[in-house]
């Protein structure tokens, strides 16, 4: 009690809490600043004011009890008056928005990207099952002995596609010749996997030799060709986004067959998945994608 009466003019009643001691005595100046008092009573209120602070007790809950500031804090007015509030400077600002915004440039890259992927993956194991489907009915209508599959060849790939073709839901047809018409394939030349250069009887604008090509519904590319083999056999290139890049088999580009005994598949083993200098290379990599559930790396 004989400390309150050394309170010349005013107390400061607060809550007080431990890491905010500092600003009690830096507000107790500012209320003794604005009443125009001497520097010394200044130092006076800050040593002699009171507070009161919180104080829990497991018997009575929270009650306040009456303290010193200068108890609370060594600074003096001095310190008080050099104090400054920190702030970030505005260079510092620009360089956090710089690194904050190459940080979600790579995370959104990289979002983007696994989106297509999923994408890419998702279609090609929906098409599997659409031709695989489509080949098995269109052995009921035509038996397989019959197909007559002759590379070079325009007339029998286009045999072929007219017996696909009522089971397909078609966009766009561009029908069948020599380096199939150009509209349903892109226009950039079709690159073999993870290579610059074109992959097999791939130019600017077509994919196959004698080949047929239709643009899906869900907008693939498909061209068919007849591969020469023992016996010949029947090939689809499906680019799976359309024109749009990489325009790169393995990447969006993947190739299918007819197998010798009449069963659509992919047109080689995932092992084969590789790349390399052959002009085939990629062409086994729809298998890897159907095993796997990703695009090869």
């Amino acid at each position: 009690m004989k400390q309150l009466k050394k309170i010349t003019r005013s107390r400061v009643i607060a809550r007080w809490q431990a890491t905010h001691h500092l600003g009690l005595c830096e507000f107790a100046n500012m209320r003794a600043e604005r009443r125009n008092r001497k520097v010394g009573e200044m130092q006076r209120l800050c040593d002699y004011d009171v507070a009161y602070a919180p104080r829990n007790d497991e018997n009575i809950g929270t009650s306040y009890s009456l303290i010193k500031v200068s108890d609370l804090t060594s600074y003096r007015l001095n310190d008080l008056t050099t104090l400054r509030k920190a702030a970030f400077t505005l260079a510092e600002v620009l360089i956090t928005l710089t690194v904050i915004g190459i940080v979600a440039a790579m995370t959104i890259s990289n979002l983007v990207q696994n989106y297509q992927e999923k994408v890419i993956v998702t279609q090609l194991k929906k098409t599997y099952a659409m031709l695989s489907q489509a080949t098995e009915l269109v052995k009921i209508d035509y038996p397989f002995s019959e197909w007559n599959l002759i590379d070079t060849n325009t007339d029998s790939v286009k045999n072929i596609y007219e017996m696909y073709k009522k089971y397909l839901r078609i966009n766009k047809d561009c029908g069948c010749g020599v380096r199939a018409p150009v509209g349903c394939w892109s226009e950039d030349v079709t690159k073999r996997f993870k290579g610059n250069d074109a992959a097999n009887v791939a130019g600017k604008g077509y994919i196959g030799s004698y080949a047929c090509a239709v643009r899906l519904a869900d907008g693939t590319n498909l061209t068919f060709d007849i591969y020469t083999g023992t016996p010949d056999y029947l090939a689809f290139y499906l680019d799976f986004n359309g024109d749009k890049k990489p325009n790169e088999v393995g990447r969006d580009v993947f190739v299918f067959k007819i197998t010798d005994k009449g069963t659509f598949s992919p047109f080689g083993l995932a092992e084969g998945c590789k790349a390399s200098n052959s002009v085939y290379s990629g062409f086994s990599c729809a298998d890897y994608v159907l095993k796997e559930n990703k695009l090869p790396k």
